[in-house]
């Protein structure tokens, strides 16, 4: 490989106070934005990954430990050592971790949506391989889980108990035990 560049590529993940007008009444304030700044190489871009608002409470000096403790919440890998943060901040890295995720997962679905239309448009071969993927399941983390899981577990352990047969005995009608 004569000739190939070696890129690094550094994140960096800030916020951003901007002074803004109103066009009404000239009146100004400030908005706030959580910015990433990604260097490829040479170039350096900058990204607005969330506009947090003009009413953003948590105080500058805790700026720089916020955006840390996103990184540790949206990386994929677990950190050596945790942030040390105060519950204010804490707080508010979980709900903007959650507004980015849900970002994020929007975006996937817009794309896929695209892919989909513009994929079907073509004419796929009928000799197309599975895509296949190994997952470690006990590295696996759920940031928002849900509680179908729960009620699954629920229902299986009902089963095998034969719950519906002990509420038969009981004297429980079919409607009984349905909402049982």
């Amino acid at each position: 490989m004569t000739g190939a560049k070696l890129r690094a590529i550094i994140v960096i993940m800030y916020i951003r106070r901007t002074q803004t007008r109103n066009k009404n009444n000239g009146d100004s304030y400030y908005t706030h934005r959580l910015v990433q700044t990604k260097r490829v190489g040479e170039k350096v871009k900058q990204i607005t990954l969330l506009n947090l608002g003009r009413h953003f409470d948590v105080p500058k000096k805790d700026w720089p430990t916020l955006c840390a403790r996103l990184e540790q919440l949206l990386s994929a890998e677990p950190m050596l050592f945790d942030v040390a943060c105060s519950a204010r901040v804490e707080k508010a890295a979980q709900h903007i971790a959650h507004k980015l995720t849900v970002n994020q997962k929007l975006q996937a679905d817009a794309d896929a949506v695209i892919e989909a239309s513009t994929a079907s448009a073509k004419i796929s071969s009928p000799s197309v391989p599975a895509d296949l993927q190994q997952v470690d399941i006990s590295t696996l983390q759920s940031a928002f889980p849900r509680s179908v899981g729960v009620e699954h577990l629920s229902l299986w352990a009902m089963a095998q108990v034969d719950f519906s047969g002990i509420l038969r005995d009981l004297g429980f009608n079919s409607a009984q035990r349905s909402a049982a």
